[in-house]
């Protein structure tokens, strides 16, 4: 039976991702961003005007204008609180076909 070669973990360490293999909803500036238009919004959908939760998965932020997949956060285009709304888990899957 071959053993494994002793590797004290140094080799099978994963690195972290960096920011781009993240993507731009895994970052503090998006984290922000939601609960500051969700703030602005007072938790309230602005599809449906259903009250949502305050918990992460309540609500969803949404961009009134598509952000292009795979562009970087830009806080001057897509990615401006003019652009972002909040909407109810329902009302987003409706508008982005399940997409996140």
């Amino acid at each position: 039976m071959p053993t494994r070669p002793r590797t004290f973990g140094y080799e099978t360490r994963q690195l972290r991702p960096t920011a781009a293999q993240r993507g731009p909803y895994n970052d503090k500036r998006w984290y922000a961003a939601r609960r500051r238009v969700a703030i602005r919004d007072l938790f309230t959908c602005q599809e449906c005007k259903a009250t949502v939760g305050i918990r992460k998965g309540d609500y969803h932020c949404d961009h009134i204008k598509e952000r292009p997949v795979g562009a970087p956060w830009s806080p001057e285009t897509w990615d401006n609180d003019s652009n972002l709304r909040t909407l109810c888990p329902s009302c987003h899957n409706k508008r982005s076909g399940g997409r996140r």
